[in-house]
């Protein structure tokens, strides 16, 4: 095997022959690839719940559905996306013609996490793909299993020159950092997204960041509770809480409290069981690892030794990886990591607000948020929320719909990330948008060539007091 460094420079000797491929050619790859990944899903299914237990219907839509349907819509449109964009003259250029071409930025990095470890290592891969890359994906080596999928699918698809998986650690992640690649996406935490930019500095490589934080869901007074709970549930829940775009907390209006209580807690028994059962219910995922079973139980003791109460759930079993879904009341606000860190796991902390003005103050106390929920039918409230907040994306009256809604950019903001994918955004993500002008032999810029006569310094005052 090659080492890491000759393969990529394989990789850039061929990337003018791949940036070069027609519509036809990249739809080809994106068949191959959609072919490939239906033979293998019930293997798919198999690595998923043997690196953290994830649940078959869980497995479908959220790794295998969405990745396919990143790829059914990337070649439905991608003729359209590659054809240059015709632009308009400004009064400046009406003399000229222009338009933007989509080119491709050459060999790109995806570093991929653990939690969706097929989605978000293939999805990017799409947009790459879409865009004329070639590409080396490096996957989480906290899901091995998937990994090893991720690898049997690329390898029996592409030609390592062109899109290659390289396995490994830590440090096999920074001696791929070390190589001027033209593009790192990179998914993950916002402590590692730091070091994935200051590595893409040293080579003046641009980056697409998908990080996290703490997402706030608001539920105002008049919002239909039972609604908001189920949806929220499923939201928090699924793979055990850790997804980037769960709902990181609560804020529900005061006169809703008890309500929104007594309805979380019928929904988590009608999807997991008693506490009693909840344990061995097929139905809940597993923290990934010890070290994240030790993070978030250390994030529910600190919140309960100074003052949060478990209003239903907290059981634990080191030995499975098993933390129960738990919600939390009685949340203090100061000095409370459960409030300061992205939970990532099945803890769901409630808090109470008086007004709108609180649950606004709440959020903006806090890093910009790559989602955030709102549950209210008074339009004044939604748009005050929307008009005096930050966050990537959002949804209202619904749970990820600004994830899964493909026309959309999904990306975050501030510490959340920057950058977008999906669809097109991938696409452009991936790609350079080079500017051309057509013109021909007359050129108003002859006008301001030298020696500059008094016609011509009056000329530009004309320009600057009318143009």
């Amino acid at each position: 095997m090659e080492t890491i460094a000759e393969l990529f420079y394989q990789q850039k000797q061929h990337a003018p022959k791949v940036a070069k491929s027609t519509a036809k050619e990249r739809i080809k790859k994106l068949r191959l690839l959609e072919r490939e990944i239906l033979k293998r899903q019930q293997q798919i299914n198999n690595a998923v719940s043997a690196d953290f237990r994830k649940p078959e219907l869980e497995t479908n839509f959220t790794e295998t559905f969405l990745t396919l349907h990143e790829i059914r819509h990337t070649i439905r449109h991608i003729s359209k996306w590659m054809r240059p964009k015709k632009i308009s003259r400004t009064l400046l250029s009406a003399t000229t013609r222009s338009e933007i071409r989509y080119e491709s930025k050459g060999v790109v990095l995806i570093i991929s996490p653990w939690n969706f470890p097929i989605h978000l290592a293939l999805m990017p891969l799409v947009s790459a793909i879409a865009a004329g890359n070639c590409a080396i994906i490096k996957p989480s080596e906290f899901a091995p299993n998937a990994a090893k999928i991720i690898e049997e699918i690329i390898e029996a698809v592409f030609p390592r020159g062109e899109t290659a998986i390289i396995q490994g650690d830590k440090e096999v992640a920074e001696q791929l950092l070390q190589l001027p690649f033209d593009h790192i996406f990179f998914t993950g935490s916002p402590e590692v997204g730091k070091i994935v930019m200051k590595a893409a500095a040293d080579h003046y490589a641009s980056v697409t960041l998908e990080l996290g934080g703490k997402s706030p869901s608001i539920i105002d007074a008049d919002a239909d509770i039972d609604d908001a709970a189920l949806k929220l549930a499923l939201g928090k829940f699924m793979n055990c809480g850790q997804a980037c775009i769960a709902p990181d907390y609560i804020l529900v209006h005061h006169s809703q409290m008890d309500n929104l209580l007594v309805s979380l807690k019928r929904v988590l028994r009608n999807a997991y069981g008693d506490a009693s059962a909840a344990q061995k219910s097929p139905n809940l995922a597993r923290i990934i690892n010890s070290k994240n079973y030790e993070r978030i139980e250390n994030l529910l003791n600190d919140a309960v030794a100074k003052g949060a109460q478990i209003n239903t759930g907290g059981e634990k079993q080191a030995d499975d990886l098993y933390i129960a879904p738990t919600l939390l009341t009685n949340i203090p606000q100061d000095d409370c990591k459960l409030m300061e860190e992205e939970i990532f796991g099945p803890l769901l902390p409630i808090i109470p607000f008086e007004t709108i003005d609180d649950a606004i103050r709440i959020i903006n106390n806090k890093p910009k948020p790559l989602a955030m929920y709102i549950f209210s039918h008074q339009h004044e409230h939604v748009e005050r929320i929307l008009n005096e907040t930050r966050a990537g994306g959002t949804t209202v009256n619904d749970f990820g719909w600004q994830y899964l809604q493909f026309n959309l950019p999904f990306g975050g903001v501030g510490m959340s990330g920057f950058g977008s994918t999906h669809g097109k955004n991938g696409f452009l993500a991936f790609s350079h948008e080079r500017a051309v002008v057509y013109h021909h032999k007359w050129s108003p810029l002859k006008l301001f060539a030298p020696p500059y006569t008094k016609f011509k310094i009056n000329l530009t005052k004309l320009l600057i007091k009318y143009f």
